[in-house]
């Protein structure tokens, strides 16, 4: 480090304007695709905007902290009186011992709770666009994340996240503090499921409260990291280097 006395980072970015598209043809607006996402996974007939919907779309490996969410989901779901729903969109490997043991899990709890929790670990989600517009917010308890690019993918739609403080989310995904309003999601800082629970309690919190969860939705889509400006940072630090 002494040798290097100058280091240089900078957080992944997105396309904004083109996300948007792909948001756009996916559904208009939130509550269009939190509807769809509803009758779809949920087997609703409609939009029930009371439900909090969480929704994580990634890989099931021991990195993304799939298990977290997992043990936490019946927790909730019984907590809050069946008023309350996970979508787990991704494939699992199920020669891999993690993602076999998660796989059987996330079987087990949408066999118990049909209307309450989603999860195909069999099958290659396609629905990420409608995701990141439709919930009410993303769950990214990631162990390590050097940069990550999810959470922006849910500010653009305007979706608060919850996620463990840990490498490039700490950077973006920031406490809301009911105050003053200003935050992006929700954080925890011990990697357990308790943790995550406490987090999830103070989402569900502010989704009770209209205002404050729709300006927390505002200030998510303030947070999203333009790719332009990423490509910038990197150009010039590598004119630096050079």
């Amino acid at each position: 480090m002494k040798q290097k006395p100058n280091p240089f980072a900078f957080p992944n970015g997105i396309p904004i304007k083109d996300r948007l598209q792909k948001l756009d043809e996916a559904a208009p607006d939130h509550l269009s695709a939190k509807r769809k996402i509803q009758v779809k996974y949920f087997n609703f007939k409609d939009l029930d905007d009371s439900i909090p919907l969480f929704c994580f779309v990634g890989r099931i490996t021991s990195q993304k902290g799939v298990h977290l969410i997992l043990d936490t989901a019946e927790q909730v779901i019984t907590k809050y009186n069946h008023k309350v729903q996970f979508l787990v969109g991704g494939p699992a490997n199920m020669s891999e011992g993690y993602s076999g043991q998660c796989a059987h899990k996330m079987w087990h709890l949408k066999n118990k709770y049909p209307h309450c929790f989603w999860a195909a670990p069999d099958e290659f989600f396609t629905d990420g666009s409608l995701v990141n517009r439709g919930s009410d917010f993303g769950l990214m308890p990631s162990a390590f994340e050097p940069g990550g690019i999810v959470q922006h993918e849910f500010f653009v739609g305007k979706t608060p996240v919850i996620a463990f403080k840990t490498g490039g989310l700490k950077d973006s995904v920031v406490e809301f503090k009911w105050e003053t309003e200003e935050g992006s999601g929700f954080i925890f800082e011990h990697y357990n499921h308790q943790e995550l629970l406490h987090a999830i309690d103070r989402a569900i919190n502010t989704f009770r409260h209209k205002e404050k969860y729709l300006k927390l939705r505002e200030n998510a889509f303030r947070a999203t990291m333009e790719g332009e400006v990423v490509c910038k940072a990197w150009l010039a630090e590598f004119c630096r280097l050079g």
